[in-house]
């Protein structure tokens, strides 16, 4: 009873516990199975002969939990193609596609067959492969998103599909009736036809997909994205209304409590169990059970509790954004609601005092999840303290009159659907006629962790509306300062993750220089150079250095010209016209005032102060008549103030280049503790001789995952580790920063949920 007592009395930690489980099995303690349950096992057992104890406990089944669907999703993921056989049913949609079972895999479908929705199957022969990374840590990755929705693999059908029919069993016809009541709810309200009609659908469903990106773009501007994701809101909403038509009806007690759980389950499951709805109707449910018990539960720890079973449950949800937005915002809500009450008013003065509050945890809710949203979108509206105040009260009616409509009561259904989409109508002006205002799109680099922990805190100690004491001012303070330490200039070397080409930000004296753009954007999204720089805070450019006018190299650069962030162009010198594709970059360089610096001489000069440095491998700055574009590769050696030559970044130099370059004076200066290996880790590129004049401890690999050229190539990690060369590739490691320090230096990386299975690394470069 003592450790039930405590545990119910610290719910907030002991969700705070389960996730620090998860993130400690999932990148720091390299622990099995078998050595995490007995860490589960320890910790219960002292927490039984001394309840003081219980807090041992969360961590370790965090940790026990983490370990056991790491290694469950770890067999079942889809590593190779795969070719399957066999009779398939449809689980759930997602988006335009379906995720089907194939045996224990659960596999992304894009091109399902006609009428096969959840609870049908079909037979079909099918091919798997896998989820690949195609972007930088800063931008969408799809194999973090497909390990958070437990999707092993993606498919597609050889063929045709046959036989389909519905699947036996309760779950196939639950997720039938689930689709079918979908599928009505759509057609009540008009989905398809109107923009209104498909917002109620968003806001009732979360199906978006009848929205169009001007008008997900405009919700988003007005700091209003939030009302189109299901989150507590909706739920809250729903919820309420459901308990005050019972109430209406006379119902009392405990009826109007079984009802409201079993329509958060219902709902729970009809939206697709997603992580900010199972957050909102599990902390419901402990809120309304404990009022029909009549005991009071705080609902600080009923977020906490719920968090903590979540993630229990799948501890991918940690690295799921919403999961994290959805819990910051019901936490720091739920101190808001454990404040002491205060004297009511009367009149106007109680009206102006609720829109006061109203508007004053608004500004606090976007103080706190600042941290995050900068992290994972790199966009900010500051609108969002106002927006939601005006957008609170048609969103609530659009809610309250789509639930009424979808219920069967005969004559009322399509008065209460017009409801809903006029309620509608009014919550997308709003958004429309905030979206152009100023401060609706700010960007705003990811913060450090000191930075993000302070905001947190000072968020927290607002919403509960209590001032900081001493020992808080004095821990807020340090992260403060600690963040403003971080933000000082460093002499730092970053290897973008691009994918399969190059990108390395140079940073010194406060400015930066990129070395090449990487691969041009794809679809409608931005290069992923723009995005990792936009990231970073490091968008103003004192130069780009091109090496070569390959597109791996040169792709993001029409993005960067058009934003105005280079102050120059270094390129470097041929012998023949060059590419049309550069002859159209050299035009809109010309157009937006970005002059270009060609070599004269095998030194075309120093940046950032002398801590970078190009180097031509031709004598004269041009390469001979019919060299390859890749032998005439220009090399960035990078110099911080701490050593005379740290890095060596040779392109896409291959023999040929590499030779003219250790013939050149500058080969008596290139001995560096660090290499990046050229041409992406060819087996034609970084040869014994190069690495004989360098003698690098490190050497680094830029390649994108699953490329089709087999890069990084063993013939250069058999030269590499001949040479006793640590390797970090971005395939495996992701963004790799190296930043100077007067002992050496100090390499990160940043890999995807759930890390590195080992601490944060520095490795020991003597800097000779």
């Amino acid at each position: 009873m003592q450790v039930r007592s405590s545990v119910n009395g610290h719910g907030g930690w002991f969700g705070l516990g389960v996730a620090v489980g998860i993130i400690a099995g999932g990148s720091i303690l390299p622990l099995g199975g078998r050595s995490a349950a007995g860490l589960a096992v320890l910790s219960s057992a002292a927490a039984i002969g001394n309840p003081g104890a219980w807090i041992l406990v969360p961590p370790c089944l965090g940790l026990l939990r983490a370990t056991q669907a790491e290694a469950a999703f770890a067999r079942r993921r889809v590593t190779r193609p795969l070719h399957i056989e066999g009779r398939f049913e449809v689980l759930s949609e997602e988006g335009r596609g379906v995720v089907i079972r194939a045996g224990r895999r659960r596999l992304l479908l894009r091109d399902p067959p006609p009428a096969s929705g959840p609870g049908r199957g079909f037979r079909a022969r099918i091919r798997a492969d896998p989820v690949r990374a195609t972007a930088d840590p800063s931008a969408f990755r799809a194999d973090r998103w497909a390990r958070t929705r437990g999707i092993h693999g993606r498919a597609r059908i050889l063929g045709a599909a046959t036989d389909s029919a519905p699947v036996p069993g309760f779950m196939a016809s639950a997720r039938r009736t689930a689709h079918g009541f979908r599928a009505r709810a759509r057609a009540r309200f008009g989905a398809g036809r109107t923009d209104a009609g498909d917002l109620v659908t968003a806001l009732l469903l979360g199906d978006r997909r009848g929205l169009d990106s001007s008008e997900r773009t405009a919700f988003r501007r007005a700091g209003l994205a939030h009302v189109l994701a299901l989150s507590g809101m909706h739920v809250g909403v729903l919820a309420l209304g459901t308990g005050a038509l019972l109430r209406a009806l006379g119902l009392r007690g405990l009826p109007v409590l079984l009802a409201v759980l079993a329509f958060l389950t219902a709902f729970s499951f009809v939206t697709g169990a997603r992580p900010p709805i199972l957050r909102a109707a599990t902390t419901s449910g402990l809120a309304a059970t404990a009022l029909a018990v009549g005991r009071r539960f705080p609902p600080v720890h009923a977020v906490g509790l719920a968090a903590g079973v979540l993630l229990l449950r799948d501890p991918s949800a940690l690295g799921d954004v919403g999961f994290r937005l959805s819990f910051t915002a019901a936490g720091l809500l739920a101190l808001a609601a454990a404040r002491p009450a205060r004297p009511r008013r009367h009149g106007l003065g109680r009206i102006l005092a609720a829109g006061r509050e109203a508007g004053a945890l608004s500004a606090i809710l976007t103080l706190g999840t600042l941290p995050e949203i900068a992290s994972s979108f790199g966009v900010v509206s500051f609108l969002a303290p106002a927006t939601n105040l005006l957008a609170g009260t048609p969103a609530a009616a659009a809610l309250g009159w789509g639930g009424l409509a979808v219920l069967p009561l005969p004559g009322l259904g399509d008065v209460f659907a017009a409801a809903a989409r006029l309620s509608a109508w009014a919550l997308l002006g709003i958004a429309r006629a905030a979206s152009p205002l100023p401060g609706g799109d700010v960007g705003v680099p990811s913060l450090g962790p000191p930075a993000a922990m302070a905001l947190l805190g000072l968020s927290a100690h607002l919403a509960a509306g209590r001032r900081p004491g001493r020992r808080a001012t004095a821990i807020l303070g340090g992260l403060g300062l600690a963040a403003l330490l971080g933000r000082i200039p460093t002499d730092r070397l970053t290897i973008l993750d691009v994918g399969q080409g190059s990108a390395y930000l140079i940073q010194g004296a406060g400015r930066a220089v990129l070395v090449d753009t990487g691969p041009p954007p794809f679809g409608d999204h931005a290069a992923l150079a723009g995005r990792a720089l936009a990231h970073r805070g490091s968008l103003d450019l004192d130069a780009v250095v091109i090496t070569h006018g390959h597109a791996d190299h040169v792709g993001g650069l029409a993005d960067l010209l058009r934003a105005g962030t280079i102050e120059k162009l270094v390129a470097p010198g041929r012998a023949e016209a060059p590419p049309d594709a550069w002859l159209r970059l050299q035009a809109l360089a010309d157009s937006v005032s970005v002059p270009t610096a060609l070599p004269s001489g095998p030194a075309t000069g120093d940046l950032l102060e002398g801590r970078a440095r190009v180097l031509s491998p031709w004598p004269t700055g041009r390469p001979p008549s019919g060299t390859p574009e890749n032998e005439i590769s220009l090399v960035t050696v990078w110099r911080p103030r701490t050593l005379p030559v740290a890095a060596v970044l040779t392109g896409d130099l291959g023999e040929i280049g590499e030779g003219a370059l250790l013939s050149s004076e500058a080969a008596t200066a290139l001995e560096a503790p660090i290499l990046l290996a050229g041409h992406h880790g060819s087996r034609h590129s970084t040869g014994p001789a190069l690495l004989a004049a360098v003698r690098p401890s490190l050497a680094l690999v830029s390649c994108g995952a699953g490329n089709p050229h087999g890069h990084p190539h063993p013939e250069l990690l058999t030269r590499l580790h001949e040479q006793r060369c640590a390797v970090l590739r971005t395939d495996r490691d992701g963004t790799i920063a190296i930043t100077a320090t007067r002992r050496g230096f100090r390499v990160r990386w940043q890999r995807d949920f759930p890390g590195p299975r080992r601490p944060a690394a520095a490795f020991p470069l003597s800097g000779r």
